[in-house]
């Protein structure tokens, strides 16, 4: 917790916020973020009484993010309770629809394959051990996708244009 997390009453004491700390470093775990109000309890008292904090959190691992890359939090108005409710949306982008990455085994056979991925497994990225993971995985899969489509083109546009050949002659 941040002293940012809190508005109203005592300051947070940064031991009290050690412990989840620990859990999420030792776990590995990803702090999903959020949208909307940064407040998540609101002890419901008027004026300089009111106290405000960020409480609640979503966390993932590694694995969990990787299966919902653009999950996010949301959270919405608290109507009757002094918590509010986090709806949690696990579902990609409804306006971007991307295709499954597909590693081709002919990849392999040019040797200039593995200079991609070598070049992006070195990249740095300060964090977790399994955000580290996570994003190196993902730049690869980033850097395989462009240096297939440099480099060999649209496969399966070349073999509709060396069908449509065949079949004219």
């Amino acid at each position: 917790m941040k002293i940012s997390d809190k508005i109203g009453g005592r300051p947070v004491a940064s031991l009290s916020t050690s412990g989840l700390s620990g859990i999420v470093d030792s776990h590995g775990l990803i702090d999903l973020g959020y949208a909307g109000n940064p407040y998540t309890w609101n002890n419901m008292r008027s004026s300089f009484a009111n106290i405000r904090e960020h409480l609640d959190r979503g966390f993932a691992n590694s694995e969990w993010r990787l299966l919902f890359p653009h999950a996010t939090l949301l959270y919405l108005l608290a109507t009757a309770s002094d918590h509010y409710p986090i709806l949690i949306n696990s579902l990609c982008d409804g306006n971007l629809i991307r295709k499954p990455f597909k590693f081709y085994a002919m990849w392999i056979q040019d040797s200039s394959s593995s200079l991609v991925v070598e070049h992006a497994w070195r990249s740095y990225c300060l964090s977790s051990p399994s955000f580290r993971l996570c994003h190196k995985i993902k730049l690869t899969r980033f850097a395989l996708s462009r240096w297939n489509k440099d480099h060999f083109g649209s496969i399966y546009k070349k073999i509709r244009s060396l069908i449509a050949s065949i079949d004219s002659l």
